[in-house]
C-alpha cells in the first residue's frame, strides 16, 4: 500500500468548510440542494474516489476545477441512483388504463400517424424506461411507441445503454414469464450472472445525458407521457418549478405528468395541470 493511501485511510471526515465547497459546487452544476445533515453521506461517498486517485479533499477540488471530465465522477458520486424494475406499479397500471381508455379523465385519443411517447427524465440505470417497454408492448392499443431515458449521470446513461443488468436482481423483481419474453443470458462469458434487455426494440428506445437544470431544450420532442418520479424531493421549491415548467414544454395537451407517490404539486392549476390521482396530472 503506497503512503498516500495509507494516509487517506486515517484522513479525518471532511471538514465543514470542504463540505460546504462540495456541496456548492454539486449544487451549481445539477441544481440539487445538499441538506446539512447528509455531510456524512458525502463524505462516504467522495471518499471512495479519492482513495482511487490517491488525493486529498483540497487537491481533489482543485482537480474538479481543472479536469471536466472528472466532474462525471463527481456528479454519479454524488446522486442517488436507486431505481427498481416496475417501481411503483399503480403508475404502469394507470398507463395501461390510460391507453385502453378506461380512465374517462384522461382519455387517450389515438393517432396512429406518431408513435405512443414516453419520456423517463431521469431514468438512472433504465429500469424505468425498459418496464415501460415491456407495458407498452403488450398493449393492442399501441402499435407504434418510443421511449426517451434521460440521466445527469453519463455513466447511468452507459449502462442503460448496455441494457445488462444483475440477474438475481431481475429474477426478484420480473415475473418468469416477462423474463423469458424480454431478457436474454449468457449472451456474453463476461456477463454469465446477468441478463441483457432484448435489443428487438432498440429502434424504439433512446438514452441521452440530459441535466434537468441546464440543458437546452430537446428539439421536436413532444411527449403523452412525462415520468418525473422520485426526483422533486431533491430540489429546492424554486428548482422544482423551474423543472416542471421546463418539462411541460415537451408535454402534449392531453399528455400525463407523473411523479414520484411521496411527490405532489401543491397547486397544479399554477402549472395548467390538472390533478387526477396523488401523483398524477394532466395538462
Amino acid at each position: 500500500m503506497s503512503d498516500a493511501i495509507a494516509k487517506l485511510f486515517n484522513i479525518a471526515p471532511l471538514t465543514q468548510q470542504e463540505f460546504e465547497s462540495f456541496s456548492e459546487l454539486f449544487r451549481k452544476i445539477s441544481g440539487i440542494y445538499i441538506k446539512p445533515d447528509k455531510k456524512g453521506l458525502v463524505d462516504s461517498r467522495l471518499r471512495k474516489r479519492l482513495l482511487q486517485l490517491q488525493v486529498t479533499p483540497t487537491e481533489y477540488f482543485r482537480v474538479l476545477q481543472e479536469n471536466r471530465g472528472e466532474l462525471d465522477e463527481f456528479i454519479s458520486a454524488l446522486t442517488t441512483h436507486k431505481t427498481d424494475w416496475f417501481r411503483e406499479p399503480i403508475h404502469f397500471r394507470f398507463i395501461e388504463d390510460y391507453v385502453r381508455n378506461r380512465k374517462p379523465n384522461a382519455p387517450f385519443k389515438k393517432n396512429l400517424s406518431q408513435p405512443f411517447s414516453c419520456w423517463s427524465a431521469a431514468c438512472s440505470t433504465g429500469e424505468e424506461v425498459y418496464t415501460l417497454a415491456m407495458i407498452l408492448n403488450q398493449l393492442e392499443e399501441v402499435k407504434n411507441w418510443r421511449l426517451l431515458g434521460s440521466d445527469i449521470s453519463s455513466h447511468c446513461v452507459a449502462h442503460a445503454q448496455k441494457g445488462v443488468y444483475d440477474r438475481d436482481v431481475v429474477e426478484k423483481q420480473v415475473s418468469k414469464d416477462k423474463i423469458k419474453r424480454y431478457f436474454l443470458r449468457n449472451v456474453d462469458p463476461n456477463y454469465k450472472d446477468y441478463y441483457l434487455f432484448t435489443p428487438e426494440f432498440e429502434s424504439r428506445i433512446e438514452f441521452i445525458e440530459y441535466n434537468l437544470v441546464k440543458s437546452k431544450l430537446i428539439p421536436n420532442s413532444l411527449f403523452d407521457v412525462i415520468f418525473l418520479r422520485n426526483v422533486l424531493i431533491y430540489f429546492e421549491k424554486d428548482v422544482s418549478n423551474h423543472i416542471i415548467k421546463q418539462l411541460l414544454q415537451y408535454l402534449k395537451p392531453g399528455g400525463l405528468l407523473i411523479l414520484g407517490l411521496a411527490e405532489s404539486l401543491a397547486h397544479p392549476e399554477s402549472f395548467q395541470l390538472k390533478r387526477l390521482e396523488s401523483s398524477v396530472y394532466l395538462k
